[in-house]
């Protein structure tokens, strides 16, 4: 699958920077439920439709350079996926001096199979900076890599997005 958008209300994007600007300078987490729809069957685009985001607890030893998200907190979500209750549609973290793209940790994580990864950076707090990623394996390489998403708020494009 190919995600050709990812869409989000204004209302649940506010939720997750003034999630991350309380946990500053610490990186925030969390998880992004919503839904798949096939835009294209003859080459597998998708958009992504972002309903909720839950704040999920950074466990890291050390989190101000890096996040883990606490196991039990995520195991309730991943249950209720699998009785199909609701879809992870994505992770959420920030990255509190760093730009809004995958690190070489990022592209290490355990989450690489999941549908999108957001990055809001916190460099410059008055600005938030997004990048919204579909990360892939090359299989020439068997290396993880990334891709940017395009990012709707609301049926608008993001003009905080990175490009």
């Amino acid at each position: 699958m190919i995600i050709a958008r990812a869409v989000i209300s204004l209302d649940c994007l506010n939720r997750m920077e003034s999630y991350g600007l309380l946990h500053h300078p610490n990186e925030a987490c969390g998880l992004l439920l919503g839904s798949t729809s096939v835009l294209n069957q003859g080459n597998g685009q998708a958009e992504l439709q972002i309903e909720q985001f839950i704040g999920i607890p950074n466990i890291a030893s050390n989190p101000r350079r890096q996040f883990m998200m606490d196991p039990a907190a995520v195991l309730t979500h991943v249950m209720a996926e699998q009785s199909g209750a609701s879809h992870i549609a994505g992770i959420m973290h920030t990255h509190p001096l760093a730009p809004a793209i995958p690190s070489q940790e990022d592209l290490g994580t355990a989450w690489l199979h999941t549908p999108s990864h957001w990055i809001l950076s916190l460099r410059r707090k008055d600005i938030p900076e997004w990048g919204i990623f579909q990360y892939r394996i090359d299989a020439a390489a068997g290396k993880p890599y990334y891709e940017p998403v395009p990012l709707q708020i609301n049926g608008q494009a993001n003009r905080r997005a990175k490009k």
